[in-house]
């Protein structure tokens, strides 16, 4: 591989990598995409967040519905992230089957909603309160 220098410090050189020849070595790397795919998700879930009023107006959910599941939503989040935050020394050596069990966990919530959006399951404000915050989460 070709080396570019850069200037760190005076009268100190480090060598770095060609700038494009290494995007383009990582873009040929699976597990780029699926680090990719995984920050993607939660930007698809705060793209349903500003629809969420028009898709849940055929279940009669109010605008103050919606800002009370999202209140809900927000607050879990803040203890949760504060949770995990302060238990994740316990689960240092097993952190893959940790964020495992959590992906797992939030395409259930998803699926469990778009069952409910699509009234495949009967509708029941509990449910939806569950099942958004689950997936906000």
């Amino acid at each position: 591989m070709q080396y570019a220098r850069i200037l760190c410090l005076p009268n100190c050189f480090y060598p770095s990598l060609d700038f494009f020849r290494s995007w383009k070595d990582l873009g040929k790397k699976p597990q780029l995409w699926l680090v990719v795919l995984a920050f993607a998700v939660p930007g698809a879930q705060y793209g349903f967040q500003s629809v969420m009023a028009i898709q849940f107006k055929h279940f009669g959910v109010t605008d103050t519905d919606i800002g009370s599941i999202s209140f809900v939503a927000v607050t879990c989040q803040a203890c949760g992230v504060t949770l995990v935050g302060l238990s994740m020394d316990r689960f240092r050596r097993r952190l893959k089957p940790v964020a495992l069990a959590f992906l797992v966990a939030s395409f259930l919530a998803y699926l469990w909603l778009a069952l409910i959006t699509f009234d495949v399951i009967a509708y029941r404000k509990w449910m939806l309160y569950t099942s958004f915050v689950m997936v906000s989460g």
